[in-house]
């Protein structure tokens, strides 16, 4: 008599060679980090085009060493806005942040003091949504 698959099957059984182990274990070839280097680098290409399609190319001037001319608070502010209008709904706004400070070479802390209160606000804000800081120190209102 033939076995009824349907209502009798052995899926709880193990049709694999007996006694071997079966392992879920990425391969040695997989980097656990690929999809965030992957978005990294779209990130980085994004910056990359909005600072040299911009019209009045300021932002975009180097040195004879290859750096970048050092951009004041006003240029600061304007090219993270730029930036955040156009690639702002694609990523979050820290990794802008960050990527965009490392894109000028300009340190994270002097960046951030540059920046708005409404761009402060958006990066606290979206750290609070993270890690609920704002509401552990007993704080309502930002600025």
């Amino acid at each position: 008599m033939k076995r009824d698959k349907i209502f009798n099957n052995k899926f709880y059984e193990n049709e694999g060679k007996a006694g071997k182990q079966i392992s879920f274990k990425l391969a040695d070839a997989v980097d656990e980090d690929m999809p965030t280097q992957i978005e990294d680098n779209s990130l980085d290409g994004d910056i990359h085009r909005i600072v040299n399609n911009l019209k009045d190319n300021k932002f975009s001037t180097k040195n004879e060493d290859g750096t970048f001319i050092k951009l004041n608070k006003k240029l600061i502010n304007e090219i993270y806005g730029i930036i955040v209008e156009e690639i702002g709904h694609k990523y979050k706004k820290i990794k802008l942040y960050i990527k965009v400070a490392d894109y000028f070479n300009v340190q994270y802390s002097k960046f951030y003091n540059s920046l708005s209160n409404k761009y402060k606000e958006d990066l606290i804000e979206e750290l609070d949504k993270k890690t609920g800081v704002l509401k552990k120190m007993g704080i309502n209102k930002l600025f």
